[in-house]
């Protein structure tokens, strides 16, 4: 390293580039200071993306300077899971290095999302440069030696037109309950757990006209669950705030979406609050909505040319450490990502075109690092997935072309042994299904059930708290949403010397 060069030769330094024509006599340089650099995110442990994270797991992240522990609180580190919301733990500043441990465990199989903001500082006061997003996903902690299943079906059937279904801890009590969307009863509902026994379930509203979405997230950040729709006739996107007793008000974010089909919630420009996103079918628009800090929402078009917009979905792919979003238009055809710039300003990019585009999401399904696509067609039948090179150049792989009327997507490791496999539901021919990965991206169909009549969305979750992810889905013409509990064969086979 150069030493820096001393008080005796400054003076003479100077006159040599003043005699040079280097420099004025009214500038005065002092060459032994430097300008600070920005302070940027380096490393993170885990990394980035990364799936299978422990429940318990400390995430730990390297700067490029020291941290002044006085700006490291909750409000500049956020961390929310998709179904426990907002996650409490402990802030640790060491040198350069943040370290947040959660208080209480991660839920199997959750997405975990930390929003780091520029409120952050050096100990010399310099901001960080930028705010960063970082996802990961949780493990399941119980894996299956088992390549055959049965199911366990558990299911609600006074669900009038079911068009979705999710979970997250709406209670606060530490298991996950079940929400639905119907829109034959315009009702969004949620099902409290209560162990051994038949959920309960409680109404959040019927006042809507055809409601088709649900989702939950702790959109005023003051620690229990909210709920989220979009309603398709009334072109409605609202949010239901919980006053911590699970009594909920609703509040109407837009009634511009034409044809609201989709909503989901994250934090979009990096200022510590929940936005959110949402795709109308009839306006062929992506959306998303602006929260000031104080629920008030703006909203911001990204996209009115994706035709028959059904899926809207938002992540890091290019790994820049801002949000892109992704769409799925089923009358367009295509599978859309839209690179943010920083700015909140997108570019779209299409992925691929297939007929019938219904469902989008993203995970990093080969372990490598960078975020790739799974979709639904419904006109093609075809699940596949969209390998990203790193330089989002994406490669389409097909899982199924004989799903008839594919129209829901999810990947979540099912099986426990570490890799990512594939969840899809399809309307014509009443299955839910599963796709298990050998780790190395072959996929081998698990069909839970074939009666599920009008199949409209899957998602997983561990429903019943014994670490395995579990399978829900929402059925349409069957009035019903169910979970299903993946068991091993294994586990039902005689055991020698048993008695």
């Amino acid at each position: 390293m150069q030493k820096p060069i001393t008080n005796l030769y400054k003076p003479i330094l100077i006159l040599l580039l003043m005699a040079m024509g280097q420099v004025s006599f009214g500038q005065i340089i002092s060459v032994n200071s430097t300008t600070p650099l920005p302070l940027t995110l380096n490393t993170t442990t885990p990394f980035p993306n990364a799936n299978n994270i422990s429940v318990d797991a400390d995430i730990m992240m390297q700067f490029s300077d020291i941290i002044d522990a006085n700006t490291v609180n909750n409000t500049t580190v956020i961390v929310t899971g998709s179904q426990s919301g907002s996650i409490n733990g402990s802030l640790t500043v060491s040198g350069s290095m943040i370290i947040f441990n959660p208080l209480n465990n991660f839920k199997p199989g959750e997405i975990i999302r930390i929003t780091l903001t520029t409120g952050i500082t050096t100990t010399s006061g310099v901001s960080l440069a930028q705010s960063y997003a970082l996802q990961y996903t949780s493990a399941a902690t119980v894996s299956f030696p088992s390549n055959d299943f049965v199911y366990q079906e558990n299911a609600v059937t006074t669900v009038d037109g079911a068009r979705s279904v999710y979970a997250a801890d709406v209670d606060g009590d530490g298991d996950l309950d079940m929400l639905s969307a119907s829109s034959d009863d315009n009702t969004i509902a949620w099902y409290e757990n209560i162990g051994n026994q038949p959920p309960v379930k409680h109404i959040i509203t019927t006042n809507l006209d055809r409601a088709y979405s649900v989702y939950a997230a702790d959109v005023d950040g003051d620690g229990d669950m909210d709920v989220l729709s979009a309603s398709y006739n009334d072109d409605t996107i609202a949010w239901y705030e919980n006053d911590g007793n699970q009594n909920f008000t609703k509040y109407t974010i837009s009634t511009t979406a034409d044809g609201a089909y989709a909503v989901y919630a994250l934090d979009m420009d990096g200022d510590g609050d929940l936005d959110v996103l949402s795709a109308s079918y009839i306006d062929n628009g992506v959306a998303w909505y602006e929260n000031d800090g104080n629920q008030n929402f703006t909203k911001n078009t990204i996209d009115l040319t994706a035709n028959g917009a059904r899926s809207v979905y938002a992540a890091d792919m290019d790994g820049d450490g801002d949000i892109d979003v992704l769409s799925a238009s089923f009358t367009g055809d295509q599978i859309a990502w839209y690179e943010n710039d920083g700015n909140q300003n997108f570019t779209k990019n299409i992925i691929i075109n297939v007929d019938g585009a219904e469902s989008v999401f993203a995970i990093d399904m080969d372990n490598d690092g960078d975020m790739d696509i799974v979709s639904a067609a419904g006109n093609a039948d075809t699940v596949a997935w969209y390998e990203n090179d790193g330089n989002q150049n994406f490669t389409a792989n097909i899982i199924t072309t004989t799903a008839n009327g594919a129209n829901s997507i999810y990947a979540a490791d099912m099986d426990g042994d570490g890799d990512i496999d594939v969840l899809n539901c399809s309307y014509y021919d009443d299955t839910v299904a599963w796709y298990q990965n050998d780790g190395t991206q072959n996929f081998t169909k698990h069909t839970i059930t074939t009666t599920a009549d009008g199949a409209r969305l899957v998602y997983a979750a561990d429903m019943d708290g014994d670490g395995a992810l579990d399978l829900l889905n929402a059925s349409q013409l069957d009035d019903t949403v169910a979970w299903y509990k993946l068991i091993p064969v294994l586990e039902f086979k005689f055991k020698p010397g048993g008695k």
